[in-house]
C-alpha cells in the first residue's frame, strides 16, 4: 500500500508539474518569437561575394534581393563601378555559397552602365515569376555633365545572360527654372530605384532623377534655379517595353516644391505604387541664413519628405507630405529616403538619415522610421533606430520587411570610429561598421541595436564613404521569416591611396520567426488557442505515460488486481 501510495503521490506531482507545462506552453505559443527577440538572432561571420583580385576593383551599390519562387536563392546585383559593368552574384543555399554566372548587364554600344551622382545608382529586384531585373543609366562613358539613357536589363538565368531594353534615350528638352526661365538640353538621367509588383510578373517600376546634361553651376540642377525632378516609368509587359518617364509631382506647383530627389520605389499587395523622395534644398539667402526654428522649405531647409502614390499603375500620381522636419542639408540631405510594403497587411514603412535638433543644436545624423497604416494618407512621428549616444553619425539606412511582418533596418554606423576626436565636426569621421535592428510589431518598438559588419572600416579605403568619391547608397537588406539578410560595399581590401570595395553578405538567423502582424494588433486568441491545444495534447501524453508507469509499480506490488 504505502507504495501504491507513493505512486499515486507521484501522479499528482506529475499533474502540477504538467499544469506548468500547460502554463508555460501557453505562454510560449500565445507570443510566439518571444524567445527570439528575447535571446536575439544569431548574426553569422561575414563573407565575400566578390571574388575579383583586380586592384583597382571598386564593386559598388549591391541590391540584395530573395527570389519569391525560391527563398533560398538569393541575388546581390550591383556594379563594378571603375569598368562600368553591371552584373549579379547568386546563391542557392540561402547565402553560405556565392557563385558568379558571368553574364554582363549593359545594352550594346555602351560604355558604361553607371553614372555617380552622390547617391544609389542603380535598382533591382526579382519579379513576382522569378526573373531577375536591373536598371540603371547608360552613355558612352560615365559622365555626370553628358547626356545618358535610362534603361533596364532582365535575366531568366539567374544572370548567366541577360536582355537589355532603352526605357528612355536621352533626347533635348526645354527645361523650366524656378523662376520660371527656361533653358534647353539634352536630357541627364541619374540615380535610380526600381520595384516590382509582387502579385503580378508584368508590372514593373523604374525610377530615376531627371534633369539636364550641362549642369555647369551657377545653373546646375542641384544647386541652382533648374530642379531636378524624380520620374518613374512603367513596363506592363515584364520588361520588355516601356511608357515615357513622367513627372509624379507634375500636379504639384514649383512653387510649393521646387524639386525633388531620387524616388524610391514600393508596391503593395494589392498593386499600389508608392515613391518615396525628398526635397531638394532650396537656394541659400544670405539675408536669411536658416536656424532651427525655420519650417521646411523656407530658403536653406528643405528636405522635406514626400509620398506619391499611384492606385493605376503608374497612370497618375498623387503626393502627399510624409515629414516636414527642417535639417540644415548640406551634403547630408543626399542621403535618400527608402520605402517597403508589408506584404501581409499593407503597412507601409520609409526610412532616411538626417541632421535633428534638440534645444537648438543640431545634432548628427541619426537613422529615422515613420509608418503608415493606412495607405500613406498619414504617418506616424518619426523615431529614431540608432541607440547609442556617440555623438557621431549613421548614414543610407535600407529596409525590408519579411512575409511574416517583422521590419528589418540596417545602415552605415560610426560609433566604432576610436580615433575620431570630439573636439572636431563629424566631417573627420574615419572608420564605420554596419548596424541593424527589427521590429516585430510593425514599428512600434525595436531591438537593440546590433552590428553586422565583423570590423569597422576606413571609409576612405573604398568609395562609398569616400570624401572624394562618395558613391553613396542604402545598406542592402532583405527578409526571410527565419533570418535577415545583409550586403554593403566593404573597403578591408583597401588603403587610403589604393581605394578598393568588395560585397561583403552576412545574415543574422532567428531561433523563432515572429507570427504575421495583422492590420491591428497581432491575433492573440488564435495563438492562445493553438498554445492551448498543443499543451493539453502533451499534458494528455505525459498523464497517460506516467499513470501506467504508476500502475505498473502497484501491479507489482500486489496492490491491484490483475484483470485476465
Amino acid at each position: 500500500m504505502a507504495e501504491g501510495r507513493s505512486s499515486r503521490r507521484r501522479v499528482r506531482r506529475a499533474s502540477v508539474l504538467v499544469g506548468s507545462v500547460i502554463a508555460v506552453i501557453g505562454g510560449v505559443a500565445a507570443f510566439p518569437g518571444a524567445a527570439g527577440a528575447d535571446s536575439g538572432p544569431t548574426v553569422y561571420p561575414a563573407v565575400q561575394v566578390t571574388t575579383s583580385l583586380d586592384p583597382a576593383r571598386a564593386y559598388n551599390q549591391p541590391q540584395l534581393t530573395i527570389d519569391p519562387q525560391n527563398p533560398n536563392i538569393l541575388a546581390v546585383a550591383g556594379a563594378e563601378y571603375n569598368t562600368g559593368t553591371c552584373g549579379a552574384f547568386i546563391s542557392r543555399d540561402g547565402g553560405r555559397t556565392w557563385t558568379n554566372p558571368g553574364g554582363i548587364a549593359r545594352p550594346a554600344g555602351y560604355g558604361s552602365c553607371v553614372t555617380s551622382d552622390y547617391g544609389p545608382y542603380l535598382g533591382a529586384a526579382f519579379g513576382a515569376d522569378g526573373t531577375l531585373y536591373m536598371v540603371t543609366t547608360a552613355s558612352a562613358a560615365a559622365c555626370q555633365q553628358c547626356a545618358n539613357d535610362l534603361v533596364s536589363d532582365r535575366s531568366t538565368d539567374l544572370g548567366a545572360t541577360w536582355q537589355s531594353s532603352i526605357i528612355h534615350k536621352s533626347q533635348s528638352v526645354t527645361f523650366t527654372g524656378v523662376d520660371g526661365t527656361t533653358k534647353t538640353d539634352m536630357e541627364h538621367f541619374s540615380l535610380t530605384r526600381m520595384a516590382t509588383d509582387p502579385s503580378n510578373a508584368n508590372y514593373l517600376y523604374a525610377g530615376s532623377r531627371h534633369g539636364f546634361a550641362d549642369r555647369t553651376c551657377p545653373t546646375c540642377v542641384v544647386g541652382g534655379n533648374f530642379k531636378p525632378r524624380p520620374y518613374v516609368a512603367v513596363s506592363a509587359d515584364g520588361g520588355k517595353t516601356w511608357s515615357a518617364p513622367q513627372d509624379i509631382m507634375a500636379d504639384i506647383p514649383r512653387s510649393q516644391i521646387e524639386g525633388a530627389f531620387i524616388p524610391s520605389l514600393a508596391v503593395g499587395p494589392d498593386g499600389t505604387v508608392y515613391a518615396f523622395t525628398r526635397e531638394t534644398t532650396p537656394p541659400a539667402d544670405k539675408t536669411h541664413p536658416f536656424s532651427p526654428g525655420d519650417p521646411a522649405g523656407s530658403p536653406g531647409a528643405g528636405a522635406r519628405k514626400f509620398v506619391s502614390i499611384s492606385h493605376d499603375h503608374g497612370k497618375t500620381w498623387k503626393t502627399s507630405t510624409l515629414d516636414a522636419s527642417a535639417v540644415p542639408c548640406g551634403g547630408n540631405c543626399d542621403n535618400p529616403i527608402v520605402g517597403t510594403v508589408d506584404p501581409h497587411n499593407g503597412n507601409v514603412y520609409a526610412v532616411w538619415a538626417q541632421n535633428r535638433f534638440v534645444n537648438g543644436k543640431a545634432l548628427e545624423n541619426d537613422a529615422m522610421f515613420s509608418a503608415s497604416t493606412n495607405g500613406g494618407k498619414t504617418w506616424t512621428k518619426p523615431v529614431v533606430l540608432n541607440d547609442d549616444t556617440s555623438g557621431l553619425d549613421h548614414y543610407f539606412p535600407g529596409v525590408s520587411v519579411a512575409p511574416n511582418g517583422r521590419v528589418d533596418v540596417a545602415w552605415y554606423d560610426f560609433r566604432d570610429d576610436h580615433l575620431f576626436n570630439p573636439s572636431s565636426t563629424t566631417d573627420n569621421e574615419t572608420y564605420w561598421s554596419v548596424y541593424y535592428t527589427y521590429s516585430n510589431d510593425g514599428g512600434r518598438t525595436w531591438a537593440k541595436n546590433v552590428r553586422v559588419s565583423d570590423r569597422p572600416m576606413n571609409k576612405n579605403a573604398g568609395y562609398t564613404q569616400s570624401d572624394q568619391q562618395g558613391l553613396m547608397g542604402p545598406v542592402a537588406v532583405a527578409s526571410g521569416n527565419n533570418a535577415s539578410y545583409f550586403a554593403w560595399s566593404d573597403s578591408r581590401a583597401g588603403t587610403v591611396d589604393n581605394p578598393v570595395e568588395d560585397v561583403y553578405f552576412t545574415s543574422a538567423a532567428y531561433a523563432t520567426a515572429a507570427a504575421p502582424a495583422t492590420t491591428g494588433e497581432t491575433a492573440a486568441w488564435v495563438w492562445g488557442l493553438l498554445g492551448a491545444v498543443s499543451a493539453l495534447t502533451l499534458a494528455g501524453l505525459i498523464l497517460v505515460a506516467v499513470s501506467a508507469m504508476a500502475r505498473s509499480r502497484e501491479r507489482e506490488a500486489g496492490d491491484v488486481p490483475v484483470t485476465r
